[in-house]
């Protein structure tokens, strides 16, 4: 597998684990004791894809490690949205909250 096939590929896994942790997120309340248990390496999983994207793929798309603090890319971009707004960075972290976050989660997802 090239390396583009797999940087998709690992990117659409990742959209999917987030897809489905905020489906989890959004019915939390009403779930089973057992659904929750179920839940929690899923939410793990997905916590660690996140991990590993922000500190390999995330670095070569922005050209720079996340700044201080920003271990997950959501708060990378949230971060670039919200502090370097009209930079390259900040509408590409906008671009990613507005198409693929945020219509997801009652609410918004990026801050």
């Amino acid at each position: 597998m090239s390396s583009v096939a797999f940087f998709f590929l690992y990117l659409y896994v990742f959209w999917v684990l987030f897809l489905a942790c905020a489906a989890l997120y959004q019915g939390w309340h009403q779930a089973t004791p057992l659904v929750k248990v179920l839940a929690v390496p899923l939410a793990l999983t997905a916590f660690v894809v996140d991990l590993v994207f922000n500190y390999t793929f995330a670095v070569l798309l922005f050209l720079q490690w996340p700044p201080q603090g920003c271990y997950t890319l959501t708060k990378r971009i949230s971060y670039y949205k919200n502090h370097e707004p009209g930079t390259w960075r900040g509408k590409v972290g906008k671009f990613i909250c507005q198409n693929f976050l945020d219509p997801f989660q009652q609410g918004g997802h990026c801050s």
